[in-house]
């Protein structure tokens, strides 16, 4: 694994500084504003807050890494797919995101929804879904027998999507809400605009397979995932979309 030229080496995570988010994510740190005819000076960009959370990220990654022995992601992702106890790989989705997500804070993708957690886990189920297609025809250790578990990687482009399409609705006030721009507070609109999201992809998938028939994996809903990204950047790349702090 690795960005650009530089391995995912866990000195490289550790060391990661703002500047280098900003080069290899093409996320600028500071935008020029006129402040007066011909006057101009540097001040934050909107995305600064996000560019440091990256980096943030890497950094504690990279620490988390080296203080278990790991020289870098690939070594850890490799050993994590071992279930406790067990010599071999599980060729289970499960158990990889069970030990990456109980490692990395990062990847434990929790949301709010009336005092109570939720479940999300977008970050780790799309990386588990990414090493499966790509890793699972040639190395059986990547071949996650439950891969059709995964539930949809539930951003903010697929609640867009699913809605345009006329398969989900908002209620009125969330939808100002979002068209105004205004950020969404972490918790209850947001967890359910992910989670009515996610149970949506889930039936999709599932009506899909009674339709056609064949390997239920062909049809699973992180493979509809990728599909709705793809109409979501083709389609409505330029509508607004829902958007927090975190």
């Amino acid at each position: 694994m690795q960005i650009g030229q530089n391995r995912l080496d866990s000195d490289f995570l550790i060391n990661l500084l703002g500047t280098d988010v900003e080069k290899y994510f093409g996320i600028p740190l500071s935008v020029e504003k006129e402040i007066q005819p011909a006057l101009t000076t540097m001040v934050p960009s909107d995305l600064r807050l996000l560019a440091e959370l990256i980096q943030k990220v890497c950094n504690n990654t990279g620490q988390i890494l080296r203080n278990r022995g790991f020289k870098n992601f690939g070594e850890f992702i490799i050993d994590s797919l071992r279930a406790k106890g067990k010599k071999e790989a599980s060729q289970s989705a499960e158990v990889l995101i069970q030990n990456l997500t109980s490692v990395i804070p990062a990847l434990n993708d929790i949301g709010k929804h009336k005092e109570e957690e939720v479940l999300i886990l977008k970050k780790v189920q799309n990386l588990v879904s990414d090493l499966y297609q790509r890793f699972s025809k040639d190395d059986l250790r990547f071949d996650f027998k439950d891969v059709e578990s995964l539930t949809s990687f539930v951003d903010n482009v697929i609640p867009l999507v699913l809605q345009k399409e006329g398969i989900i609705s908002f209620s009125k006030p969330l939808e100002d809400k979002i068209q105004s721009g205004k950020k969404l507070k972490v918790g209850d609109d947001e967890t359910e605009l992910r989670v009515v999201s996610s149970v949506a992809c889930d039936l999709i998938s599932k009506k899909l397979q009674e339709r056609f028939g064949g390997d239920s994996k062909l049809f699973a809903s992180s493979l509809l995932s990728y599909h709705l990204w793809a109409i979501g950047k083709e389609k409505y790349h330029k509508e607004e979309r829902h958007y927090t702090k975190e």
